[in-house]
């Protein structure tokens, strides 16, 4: 594909963007404008994997120990991201989390994975894919509020 040149943004994050954590591929669906609601959330257009993916993105019950054990792993890595408890920083953890575990093709492994197990190579590798980017908006967040001269 041939398109215009690089924006900054593209140059900046290449790297992530060709990385093997997004290689699992893309699954194409495709919705008509008389697509109504109802039927977006019916089984034709959400299978069950799907409703799986969005209940870890808001944990609920029966899913939230797959975000327990990625927390767990952090705090047992002394990871500096999970001691922020920014409610926001939160919620975009747990949709990376589902976002990482689709594009990753590891939604049974994570699924079938406990608080109190080890975690497998390819969730740690995403485990601390994702801190990295808490962290970096963690530090991004804190210059912003520093330059504008507001507590953290």
């Amino acid at each position: 594909l041939e398109g215009g040149e690089e924006s900054e943004e593209e140059k900046t994050y290449r790297d992530v963007l060709k990385t093997h954590i997004l290689n699992h591929g893309l699954e194409e669906v495709f919705l008509h404008s008389e697509t109504s609601h109802s039927e977006i959330l019916s089984d034709k257009y959400n299978p069950p994997r799907y409703r799986l993916l969005w209940d870890i993105s808001r944990p609920k019950s029966g899913t939230e120990h797959i975000f327990n054990c990625m927390m767990n792993y952090a705090i047992n890595n002394e990871s500096e991201t999970f001691e922020d408890t920014c409610p926001h920083l939160t919620t975009v953890t747990q949709r990376l989390l589902a976002c990482f575990i689709k594009h990753r093709g590891l939604l049974a492994v994570a699924f079938n994975t406990h608080e109190r197990d080890t975690p497998c190579n390819e969730l740690i590798e995403m485990y601390e894919a994702i801190f990295e980017i808490r962290q970096n908006l963690t530090a991004s967040r804190d210059r912003r509020k520093s330059a504008n001269g507001e507590d953290k």
